[in-house]
């Protein structure tokens, strides 16, 4: 039998925070690990002999999972980086490297937007879709993005008069 809805709300009010703490307080991830936990629970057929340790259990490996799969993504990402530095010429490297720290420095949908639109040459419409944002929400992150990639290479913004 599932856990009832009044049993799942308890859990939530009583163990979310710990839960959070126990996931790891730095964790950019932790609430979306402890979010998870609590459908897997929801989606359970039968409710584990004991809920809470279920829940923990549950929380630490898909937190443990999570960070897995971040350290294996930015190997990739570094061993990417790597490949395109030691196949260009001197120049390009320094040019691809200074791009790269620089598009780091930009919030993630910000650098989501960036390369999706220079890179992939995707509409704003084929952005806003494939993101679940409006076009008019990708179209400012965009301008943001470009805006502060001109602060970090120190030219400056052109303002409307």
């Amino acid at each position: 039998m599932p856990i009832s809805q009044t049993q799942l709300a308890h859990l939530i009010d009583l163990h979310w925070g710990p839960l959070l703490m126990w996931v790891g307080p730095g964790d950019e991830a932790a609430e979306d690990i402890v979010q998870q936990a609590f459908i897997a629970l929801a989606g359970a057929e039968v409710v584990p002999e004991n809920p809470v340790a279920w829940l923990y259990q549950t929380s630490r490996n898909i937190g443990i999972n999570e960070r897995k799969k971040r350290q294996r993504r930015n190997r990739r990402e570094s061993a990417v980086a790597k490949g395109e530095h030691q196949s260009s010429s001197i120049g390009k490297s320094v040019e691809a490297t200074e791009l790269l720290e620089n598009l780091n420095r930009l919030s993630d949908m910000e650098r989501e937007v960036v390369v999706a639109k220079l890179w992939a040459g995707l509409s704003f419409e084929d952005i806003a879709k494939a993101t679940g944002q409006s076009r008019a929400t990708v179209w400012r992150r965009y301008q943001t993005a470009i805006n502060n990639l001109r602060i970090l290479y120190g030219e400056p913004c052109k303002t409307k008069k």
